[in-house]
């Protein structure tokens, strides 16, 4: 049976947060986002990565039954590097893309720790960025609306995409790596050809900021979230609007599909999460257990279960048959900000900006272990920007709060 180990990144400024976990093989390499390199390969535990974006670098070590850190390195001084805003690791893992504020990104080499390639053509800090599922192209978004398309092999420009006229919020590949979606803060949501260039579709309908948006497991519909509380399913091939979503009061934060494809969820700053069938458009369940916003939601790997993160500091795991509440998760402190299952469907991870990740059992809804961090200093209050939780063979990128960095 594979063992798996915790990759956690920590991004703090004048208050710090978990951004990122990521379930990994128990051998694991992994490039620090400015000097310096770290690999550990450890039998049993876990690694967790902190960075302190305004002064320095740490990683911690975990023991395998630990609830705090065993031992802490400083690994740089990061006062006068470029602040890394979002992040992405290649499907095969052996790369990591990352953009800055000073609207640069970097390809790095796991393997060596090297730098690939500076990809800078955006003129404006990026807000996002990406990965192609295929690796062999990545995306750049900036606050100007200006997506760029890269040659991932070696680093030159493909295409530059000026659709969307202010900053982009959100971007996602297909998972053929055929197109790529951008979205931005006005509702603009357009489809581009990757190969091309070309912009195939401007998807009209959408009411306000795109919070939220998600290919299908076949990539043929798209579904977005909007800050107006609607969702929308959209036809790729077309760009046509087959289905509005209305039943959310609020934001719509997060938004997925099954894994069949045939089931959509949907979770809202109105403090519950939707179940919809994406055939039809009809609402299947409304998820009502939380008493504040909704801000993540994730599916089971086998479709059964769902997980929803809030505000109201818990997380619930749901029948999806039934949309019956199974479990309420309580044990944090602070806002959920983003929980996911492991691999395995058997556990969760539930993130917090109390500065604590935990693992639970899907089954029981019983707390396995509370991975508690050392506090860096007295002045640092456990905030942060939230988690971003997901299997380490996908694509990833860092949270970004209401589109902002």
């Amino acid at each position: 049976m594979r063992k798996l180990c915790l990759l956690t990144l920590w991004l703090v400024a004048s208050f710090s947060g978990i951004i990122l976990i990521v379930f990994a093989p128990h051998s694991w390499q992994c490039a620090t986002e400015s000097v310096d390199y770290i690999d550990w390969n450890q039998t049993t535990g876990k690694m967790l990565l902190e960075v302190e974006s305004n002064a320095r670098l740490y990683a911690d070590l975990w023991d395998s039954q630990g609830e705090h850190p065993a031992q802490r390195y400083q690994l740089a001084d990061l006062t006068s590097v470029s602040v890394a805003v979002s992040l992405a690791y290649s499907p095969d893992g052996k790369t990591l893309l990352s953009g800055y504020e000073d609207g640069t990104a970097i390809l790095r080499d796991l393997q060596s720790g090297a730098i690939l390639h500076t990809l800078q053509g955006n003129s404006a800090s990026l807000t996002t960025v990406a990965y192609a599922p295929n690796s062999k192209t990545v995306l750049t978004g900036d606050r100007n609306g200006v997506a760029i398309l890269w040659d991932a092999e070696n680093g030159e420009t493909l295409h530059t995409l000026q659709g969307n006229p202010v900053a982009l919020t959100t971007v996602a590949y297909a998972p053929s790596s055929k197109t790529v979606l951008t979205g931005d803060r006005i509702g603009t949501v357009n489809l581009w050809e990757v190969e091309s260039g070309m912009l195939l579709h401007t998807m009209q309908g959408q009411p306000s900021w795109v919070q939220s948006l998600a290919y299908s497991p076949d990539g043929k519909t798209v579904l977005t979230g909007s800050a107006g509380g609607s969702s929308i399913l959209w036809d790729v091939k077309t760009g046509v609007l087959l289905h509005l979503l209305q039943a959310h009061t609020g934001t719509v934060e997060s938004v997925t599909f099954s894994p069949d494809g045939k089931t959509a969820l949907t979770g809202s700053e109105d403090g519950t999460a939707v179940l919809w069938d994406v055939e039809s458009g009809a609402l299947l369940h409304k998820l009502q257990g939380h008493t504040d916003s909704v801000l993540s939601v994730a599916f089971a790997p086998d479709g059964k279960t769902v997980l929803t993160g809030s505000y109201d500091k818990t997380a619930i795991l749901w029948d999806v048959q039934t949309g019956w509440l199974l479990h309420k998760l309580e044990g944090h402190t602070y806002v959920v900000r983003n929980a996911i299952y492991a691999p395995d469907g058997k556990s969760v991870l539930t993130g917090s900006w109390d500065g604590t990740a935990r693992l639970w059992d899907v089954d029981s809804g019983t707390l396995l272990r509370p991975l508690c961090p050392l506090a860096i200093s007295s002045r640092w209050s456990w905030a942060g920007f939230g988690l971003c939780l997901i299997p380490v063979a996908a694509p990833l990128v860092v949270y970004r709060r209401r589109g902002e960095v």
